[in-house]
């Protein structure tokens, strides 16, 4: 696996200037909805086929099980919950044609995922996309304030760190 993530890397061109992303997880106990979403991906990938330089991707990896507890909010124990990274790189001139062509992916498949019963309210910090609540989704929101005033005393991580996800807004 470590193989195919770094030799993806190569494939986004330097020259692509924007690059959009968006997450979600969900519950894998239903094979047929594998083939419900990745028919919903390529039906939005034809869409898109005539977008130069454009590198479009549809990511699925399995989510650790954890032995107990953990900032993330998930709960300890539970097996086969998936993350799912839909994900494009491209020039500014498809921006606006990109970015909703991901979008309505992505609610596409919260709608079939919620519909089954399989959605998982936890989206990936590192993958989410800008407009996306992924500390929200983490747990304890209390308990992560407090750890970070007791660790980050001058709110370094806050204000030096440059990014979009914050613990306090």
């Amino acid at each position: 696996m470590t193989t195919v993530v770094t030799n993806s890397g190569v494939l986004a061109p330097s020259t692509v200037s924007l690059a959009t992303q968006m997450n979600y997880s969900f519950k894998s106990t239903n094979l047929a909805v594998y083939s419900q979403l990745f028919t919903i991906f390529q039906r939005a990938a034809d869409k898109l086929c005539k977008v130069e330089g454009l590198v479009f991707d549809f990511l699925m990896q399995l989510i650790p099980v954890t032995n107990g507890t953990n900032s993330l909010g998930l709960e300890p124990n539970v097996k086969d919950l998936v993350l799912v990274d839909i994900g494009a790189a491209h020039h500014n001139a498809a921006d606006a044609v990109v970015q909703a062509v991901v979008q309505n992916i992505f609610h596409q498949h919260v709608h079939i995922l919620k519909k089954a019963g399989l959605f998982l309210n936890w989206t990936y910090l590192n993958y989410a996309g800008s407009n996306q609540d992924s500390i929200g989704t983490y747990g304890d929101l209390a308990t992560l304030r407090r750890v970070s005033k007791k660790y980050d005393l001058k709110g370094l991580f806050q204000t030096a760190v440059p990014g979009a996800f914050k613990v306090f807004k």
